[in-house]
């Protein structure tokens, strides 16, 4: 284990760069959370966003240039999750960053969760558009969006989408009620396929590099 970050106060949402040699992040600075960059062959951080408002969540673009996150659009600027286990319902737009030159774009209204496929030029997030909260998929612009995922009850949340590496399919995580699944999705077919089902709350699932795996948090062992 190696710690990688050292600034005052929580740390969160780590993401690394496509080529591994950077690490996006957050921290709260003034009582708002924002996007810092550290690289690590040196040690050299650097501060993202400066606004008075939450940015959270930074995923990379597959050619490094570009970070996607979310940032607050409610009054107040803080973005709170929904439940203890995390997921956000309401209260964020997904933008883009262009690490170059600094410019800051809005891809898509009253959405969460972005990521990029690792191919292909499309962003998956979740979004609440038809009803319930469901996995969307759209162009790398945010442009053209498609629902990805259904479920048999409105009640039902999905949340947290991750693209496998060949971009064929989304893990992510459906609650009902106290359950927390991890589930995966056909991208084309829209197939489901369970990867959980137990009494554990399970979430956060992240793909393994050869796409034969999921990783998962769970307390199904305790804390």
């Amino acid at each position: 284990l190696r710690q990688l970050t050292f600034t005052e106060g929580i740390e969160e949402w780590p993401a690394w760069s496509p080529d591994a040699t950077r690490l996006a992040y957050v921290a709260e600075v003034a009582g708002f959370r924002q996007l810092f960059l550290r690289t690590l062959a040196d040690g050299t951080e650097r501060r993202l966003t400066n606004e008075r408002r939450d940015d959270i969540q930074p995923a990379w673009s597959p050619d490094g240039h570009r970070i996607a996150f979310v940032r607050a659009n409610i009054a107040g600027g803080k973005l709170e999750p929904n439940d203890i286990n995390g997921w956000y319902q309401e209260g964020g737009d997904i933008w883009s960053l262009e690490l170059g030159t600094g410019r800051e774009t809005r891809l898509v209204e009253d959405a969460v969760s972005p990521t990029y496929s690792p191919i292909g030029g499309r962003l998956a997030f979740e979004a609440s558009w038809g009803g319930a909260r469901r996995i969307w998929v759209a162009d790398s612009t945010g442009r053209n969006p498609r629902q990805i995922t259904t479920d048999s009850s409105e009640a039902v949340v999905h949340t947290a989408p991750r693209w496998s590496p060949d971009a064929s399919k989304l893990a992510f995580r459906r609650i009902e009620s106290i359950k927390s699944d991890i589930m995966a999705v056909d991208v084309v077919s829209q197939t489901l396929s369970r990867v959980t089902d137990d009494n554990a709350i399970n979430m956060d699932p992240v793909w393994a590099p050869d796409g034969r795996h999921i990783a998962f948090i769970s307390d199904r062992t305790g804390r």
